[in-house]
């Protein structure tokens, strides 16, 4: 991963990231327990999902020791993690989806999207990222974790370039 952040790395680093558990909140963090206690204790509204045959306090063995993400989490994730693995922290980046969409340098309607890998693509609180040919990759929420889909299949009704990112 280069110092300098392109939108082909970060739909790379989404389609890399495909499948890992959404928990709301992260950035790529590996999780453990230690950050699950962490989150829910920040975030008691959104650690309320369970599982079947789930013990309380225990994670489930597929979120176990993997990085975790929630929907703008995995841009900041693409954006903070450094080339030898470590994640650093930005706070002049860690934006709500509202906020990263209005600091978008350039933007429009769903209609008017580029054909571009490394869009993000926008819906009410919700942020995803377009990887090409009509496909968008995003933490959809608990009981998916990080999905591809179609962006016609979806209500994404924005798209904006990422502030932070060189679009080549």
């Amino acid at each position: 991963m280069s110092n300098i952040k392109t939108n082909e790395g970060l739909a790379a680093f989404a389609k890399e990231h495909l499948g890992a558990p959404y928990w709301f909140g992260t950035f790529g963090q590996k999780s453990s327990r230690k950050l699950y206690k962490a989150k829910k204790k920040q975030y008691p509204k959104e650690y309320t999902w369970k599982y079947k045959n789930h013990q309380p306090g225990v994670l489930p063995a597929k979120q176990r020791g993997v990085r975790v993400f929630d929907c703008s989490g995995l841009i900041k994730g693409y954006l903070w993690t450094k080339e030898d693995g470590t994640i650093k922290y930005n706070a002049s980046q860690d934006l709500p989806v509202s906020r990263l969409f209005q600091s978008s340098p350039l933007s429009g309607t769903i209609d008017t999207m580029p054909e571009k890998n490394g869009v993000l693509v926008f819906a009410p609180n919700h942020v995803g990222v377009y990887i090409g040919n009509g496909k968008v990759i995003d933490a959809k929420g608990h009981a998916t974790g990080v999905i591809q889909t179609n962006l016609s299949d979806r209500h994404f009704t924005h798209w904006g370039y990422c502030p932070w990112i060189t679009y080549l």
